[in-house]
């Protein structure tokens, strides 16, 4: 049983930096680029980096032992985590810790967007007596990309090790309380997930382990595929270690959406249908956008792209569209800055359509209502919106035309979309107000269906359309509008 005055309740709330995920990454060997990198991560499932579940877990199991009386050791003789949304890097989440009995504590990990994590941990007082020292460093990995037929067969084991400056300097209290071997264990359950099995497309959904006293076993983790369901994504592994025994849930996430190239395009488009057009795509190294920048260019318009960090992508479909015989050239520009005047250095002759995609990742509340997360569409959908027009009229530029993509999901009311609606309203609403402003101007704002993008990536197959048809449907009407 453990000792000491235990509150009924604990609460505790951070946020977790990019340098926090980085410093993990060097503990526990996981280095898949959705928790570490931001450029990638901004096309994975997500939209921007993630804490690593085992990450958060172990910081609420840290915090939760802090708040124990006395310093003694501590085994831990099960845990059982389903994780369920994903905690993004700077956002704040709170762990609340419930003991229900003398040997068992019930964490939960939230943020704003809902329920993180469950957690139901078993532990008493004492050490387990383990063998041996375990190496502070183990040989890197490289994130395997592994396919569904692939991952049926696989099997193996992972050295164990662990650093103790960097245990230490993360989880303090469990450095001190629990053996490093255990820890070890439970790091190494991230590396598997994260660099091997499902590795790079992977998604940690859950952890049951219960202490399975083989404490003279070699210092290794082994693991063993028993499940691999391409329909639905998901892979379950069991692993065995030193003092564990149990089971792993992932699933295997979809990849980045591939756009066709402007050669592909070509027999879509009729020549010069665009040709009359200086197209100013914000958003355009990517998904709709980086179609709409490649029909435009297969009819024959000069094609302005805007990026925000995604440098690589933009100077792609560049690339991609002068190597199909097009024009097209690539600028900086974030619609959210007030002082951004990247499109200053545009040159040439003057923007005459401009198509405007800038979008933050499309998050869902699970009920509810977030005035934050709709403050953050609203930055972009309505007021880095309107600075892109204005910043055009400045320079003498107002466009004929302009295409404001809104969605279904305005009409078809979805409760945990409602902050995504209601900015998109709001800028629909600001459409109107330009074009009674500015008579010239003709602003198309079609409200699209769910088509095949990174925005719309999903565990479980989904219904989505054909972007090609579909953005290129509105190209022409607003073409034939100006």
């Amino acid at each position: 049983m453990l000792g000491g005055g235990i509150p009924p309740t604990m609460t505790a709330s951070r946020t977790f930096s990019l340098e926090d995920q980085r410093t993990f990454a060097e503990l526990s060997g996981d280095a898949n680029p959705m928790h570490v990198d931001p450029v990638a991560a901004r096309r994975l499932l997500f939209g921007k980096p993630v804490v690593h579940g085992v990450h958060a877990l172990l910081w609420g199991l840290d915090r939760w032992l802090n708040d124990r009386q006395g310093d003694e050791a501590v085994t831990l003789r099960g845990i059982d985590v389903a994780f369920q949304t994903a905690i993004g890097v700077g956002d704040e989440v709170t762990c609340t810790a419930t003991s229900s009995d003398a040997e068992t504590v019930e964490l939960e990990l939230a943020t704003d967007m809902g329920k993180a994590a469950r957690v139901r941990v078993k532990c008493t007082d004492g050490a387990e007596s383990v063998n041996g020292r375990l190496p502070e460093h183990g040989a890197p990995l490289a994130c395997r990309e592994q396919t569904p037929d692939a991952i049926q067969s696989l099997q193996g084991v992972l050295p164990l090790y662990v650093n103790p400056r960097l245990l230490e300097r993360l989880f303090p209290v469990l450095a001190r309380r629990v053996s490093a071997t255990q820890l070890a264990e439970i790091l190494a359950t991230t590396r598997l997930v994260g660099m091997v099995c499902p590795g790079l497309h992977s998604v940690y959904s859950g952890l049951s382990l219960e202490l399975a006293g083989q404490s003279g076993a070699t210092a290794e983790l082994g693991y063993r595929v028993t499940k691999c369901d391409p329909r639905y994504s998901v892979v379950q592994m069991k692993v065995d270690g030193p003092t564990v025994s149990g089971s792993i849930k992932a699933f295997l996430r979809p990849q980045p959406k591939r756009q066709a190239t402007l050669a592909e395009l070509r027999k879509e488009v009729k020549p010069g249908e665009f040709a009359s057009q200086r197209a100013l795509v914000v958003g355009g190294s990517r998904g709709l956008g980086e179609i709409t920048a490649k029909l435009l260019s297969a009819g024959g318009a000069d094609v302005v792209i805007t990026y925000h960090s995604g440098v690589t992508d933009a100077r792609r479909v560049v690339s991609d569209i002068e190597a199909g015989g097009g024009s097209a050239c690539c600028v900086p520009f974030d619609v959210c800055t007030v002082s951004s005047d990247a499109l200053a250095t545009v040159e040439g002759e003057p923007i005459t359509h401009l198509y405007f995609f800038a979008t933050p990742h499309i998050d869902g509340t699970k009920g509810g209502f977030s005035p934050a997360l709709f403050q953050r569409f609203c930055d972009y959908y309505v007021t880095g919106f309107y600075r892109t027009v204005h910043r055009l009229q400045t320079r003498g530029w107002l466009p004929r035309g302009i295409l404001y993509p809104s969605s279904v999901f305005v009409e078809d009311g979805s409760k945990n979309f409602a902050e995504y609606a209601a900015a998109k309203m709001a800028g629909e609403t600001l459409c109107a107000y330009l074009e009674q402003a500015f008579p010239k101007l003709s602003v198309l704002r079609p409200r699209l269906p769910r088509v095949a993008t990174d925005q719309t990536a999903s565990l479980i197959p989904i219904k989505t359309e054909d972007s090609v048809p579909v953005m290129l449907r509105h190209l022409r009407e607003l073409e034939l509008r100006t």
